[in-house]
């Protein structure tokens, strides 16, 4: 909030780099300190868990402002450790599916909606593990709202459309986000 709103708006964010783990490692809470080998051979073994928490940081990457930075491979599902193991080659023959058409659903989310390229922002709720937000310009809003808690996390739905979630279900004009769950609403 102390950017001046020109630098906010193309200030790049990025989740991975050639400088650190990938994001799906990172979200897998791998063991510490495995050995160089260790890491060259290390699998993934949650790997249903580690690409939820991925889909929650890509998602508010792309949602918050600035420019959605991705490092190659990242959209493909790709892991790695730090330097060499982040450097791997783009795996063309073993693409997941899924989290590229999750890159690509946000992807457009965000180029098909000012709100969220140069739109301003207002919080409205913040916690360790939720957060609920407006991206907004003078003609139109969205609520973006997120959650990384355990126990399910409550929204007034308040007649507004639902444009895009996942990990969540609708129930009695509530929207109820459960872990890794996350929602953009249509104000």
């Amino acid at each position: 909030e102390n950017y001046p709103k020109p630098v906010l708006d193309c200030l790049m964010t990025s989740l991975s780099t050639h400088d650190t783990m990938r994001i799906l490692t990172v979200m897998s809470k791998p063991p510490q300190n495995l050995s160089k080998d260790e890491k060259s051979k290390y699998v993934i073994p949650n790997i249903d868990e580690a690409k939820s928490r991925l889909k929650l940081c890509a998602f508010l990457q792309f949602m918050l402002p600035g420019g959605a930075a991705i490092y190659y491979g990242d959209e493909a599902g790709l892991s790695g450790f730090e330097d060499p193991f982040n450097r791997r080659y783009f795996p063309w023959n073993n693409i997941d599916e899924d989290i590229l058409n999750f890159y690509k659903k946000i992807s457009e989310i965000k180029n098909e909606h000012s709100e969220f390229k140069t739109g301003r922002i207002m919080f409205e709720f913040c916690s360790q593990k939720a957060v609920v937000f407006k991206r907004y310009t003078e003609n139109s809003s969205f609520s973006v709202a997120a959650s990384c808690d355990d126990d399910p996390f409550y929204i007034e739905l308040n007649k507004r459309e639902v444009l895009f979630s996942h990990n969540c279900t609708v129930q009695n004009e509530k929207i109820i986000l459960f872990k890794n769950g996350f929602v953009i609403l249509k104000n």
